[in-house]
């Protein structure tokens, strides 16, 4: 028969699963980030990091969760709209798009991994194309050119650093 201990164990990351707001430890995603920006903080020369991926890391040592996302890339190629932010921003490999997520937070994106931030939204159309896929959200990650670094549409595990 199971004791205390492991029961209240195991009723913990019910609810965490429940909730979306387990561990940092949790998942193989949050466990890579962690890794990654404790070294990024730790080894690199102050120059190495531009200061928003600074910024993002200390954030992740601090608080994040992950979550399943709908994942999509737009280009130069596509015009105005894709070489400028929702706020007339010129777009770069920091921005990333997204409604559901609060303006200025980060994303640690699994597949390639790499940092963005969110600094630009996406139609509301593209939340319910989300939802239907069974995700929390809808990301846009702006690419220099189609196929860069090997991203393709798809959903996949993404880590929110609020």
């Amino acid at each position: 028969m199971p004791n205390r201990s492991s029961i209240a164990a195991l009723l913990t990351l019910a609810v965490a699963g429940l909730t979306g707001s387990a561990s940092l430890a949790q998942t193989t995603a949050d466990k890579h980030l962690q890794a990654v920006a404790r070294k990024a903080l730790h080894y690199s020369d102050p120059y190495h990091l531009q200061p928003w991926q600074r910024a993002g890391y200390q954030r992740a040592l601090k608080s994040c969760r992950t979550a399943r996302v709908f994942v999509t890339q737009y280009y130069p190629s596509e015009g105005y709209d894709s070489r400028h932010t929702a706020s007339g921003a010129p777009v770069s490999l920091r921005v990333a798009a997204a409604n559901r997520l609060r303006q200025g937070s980060f994303l640690w994106i699994v597949k390639p991994p790499h940092l963005r931030q969110v600094l630009d939204t996406g139609s509301h159309r593209n939340d319910r194309v989300a939802d239907r896929r069974g995700c929390f959200a809808w990301v846009d990650l702006w690419c220099p050119r189609p196929g860069w670094r090997g991203m393709d549409t798809m959903v996949t595990e993404a880590v929110i650093i609020p």
